[in-house]
């Protein structure tokens, strides 16, 4: 092999090799395991309606009963704030994510509209969510950092119970009524590291909590009130396990 041939192999070898030093490598995932505690508060919208029952009522010299049905309806629309603290418990296999948190929320998401019995004597009416808990599983993937600022981000869903304390309203009587309502939410959201420890979270969840009765408009008639509602919060959490190192591009050698 001539001197000229052997050069240019050698050159292309030292090209290959340094080629192969140059390969990117997926650093490692931060570590999401383990438990954490954060703080969070954001906005709700939603709506709430308020619906009579069925009134049945003796009918005297008869023995028998006569049953009116009964209803109030009323639609509105409602807003307002919510803020509180949230605890959770992450595991992590590779860059999937799972794991449960719980949270609980003063709130102040309220509103007021107009009911009726059928069209006949409208009246004013309203209520509000005062409270808001849940208890979720979650599910996400940690897709590596999007913003050279910040660190790994973690993509999730997330889905469970959800008990709101509402308060309804009627003016028609001077009627009103409390009560501690069980449904379910689902919603997503992004985590994003800040630094060894913190992380920061924006999140949607929809909430409903079904058709309880909450109290009497026209005593004894049960007022069911139905509520759902829209939340978007922002939180703050704290990881008491810390970030695990990234790990190093292994050197390839030729």
């Amino acid at each position: 092999m001539s001197v000229r041939k052997s050069l240019a192999l050698a050159i292309a070898v030292a090209g290959i090799g340094g080629a192969s030093q140059s390969v990117p490598v997926l650093a490692q995932s931060a570590n999401w395991s383990g438990p954490y505690v954060g703080i969070g508060g954001g906005g709700g919208w939603g709506q709430q309606s308020q619906s009579g029952g069925i009134l049945n009522l003796p009918n005297p010299g008869s023995g028998s009963t006569i049953t009116s049905i009964i209803t109030t309806d009323g639609h509105y629309d409602l807003s307002g704030g919510l803020v509180g603290g949230s605890i959770g418990y992450n595991f992590q296999s590779g860059r999937t994510v799972y794991g449960i948190e719980a949270d609980a929320s003063w709130a102040d998401i309220s509103g007021s509209g107009t009911c009726d019995f059928g069209g006949v004597a409208p009246h004013s009416c309203g209520g509000d969510i005062a409270g808001l808990e849940t208890v979720r599983g979650r599910w996400g993937y940690d897709v590596g950092p999007l913003v050279p600022s910040l660190g790994d981000v973690l993509v999730f869903a997330s889905g469970g119970l959800a008990v709101g304390q509402i308060h309804a309203w009627d003016s028609l009587f001077g009627t009103s009524g409390d009560k501690t309502a069980a449904g379910w939410t689902v919603g997503g959201g992004l985590e994003a590291m800040l630094g060894t420890n913190w992380s920061v979270k924006l999140e949607y969840l929809y909430v409903d909590l079904g058709d309880p009765a909450v109290f009497s408009a026209i005593p004894p008639i049960p007022e069911h009130v139905s509520t759902t509602a829209d939340v978007v919060r922002v939180g703050l959490d704290y990881h008491f396990n810390a970030f695990a190192p990234v790990a190093p591009a292994p050197i390839v050698r030729k």
